[in-house]
């Protein structure tokens, strides 16, 4: 069995309530392989990291594999998650997923999760269950490439 901990990305400011390490990004890595993880799940609010091959080579360097890009912390900061009444919302919400595919392919993470679908779809929104199970699809697309 391999265990892994979730830990945020060196972007994102904000305490993520899952991310259980603190300290500088090298620094909880080096705490995740100091206390025997195998990987660690990057939590990231930000799916646009403007240095992923910092995170790479700092993941490579500290002995420990990336095991899943967490997504519940874009809907934790910034609201956005696919289960919406506002097609506009949800468009943005698939965009980042598509982002954090990107993503998850430069720091060779196989898995980016659901994480954080929240919310309902309401007869009165514009968003219905017709546009979730296409954005999902489309999403999908995207990761298999």
């Amino acid at each position: 069995m391999k265990l892994f901990v979730a830990m945020q990305t060196p972007e994102v400011r904000r305490v993520v309530p899952v991310a259980l390490l603190c300290g500088t990004f090298e620094e909880k890595l080096a705490k995740a392989a100091a206390l025997g993880y195998d990987g660690i799940e990057l939590m990231t609010a930000e799916s646009r990291i403007s240095d992923a091959a910092h995170v790479r080579d700092a993941v490579r360097d500290a002995g420990v594999a990336v095991s899943a890009i967490g997504s519940g912390a874009v809907a934790l900061t910034s609201g956005l998650t696919l289960l919406t009444g506002a097609l506009d919302k949800a468009a943005r919400a698939q965009a980042r997923r598509v982002e954090l595919i990107n993503f998850a392919h430069s720091v060779a993470a196989l898995i980016v999760t659901v994480g954080s679908l929240r919310g309902r779809l309401g007869r009165q929104g514009s968003f219905t269950y017709t546009d979730l199970v296409q954005m999902t699809q489309r999403i999908a697309e995207v990761a298999a490439q």
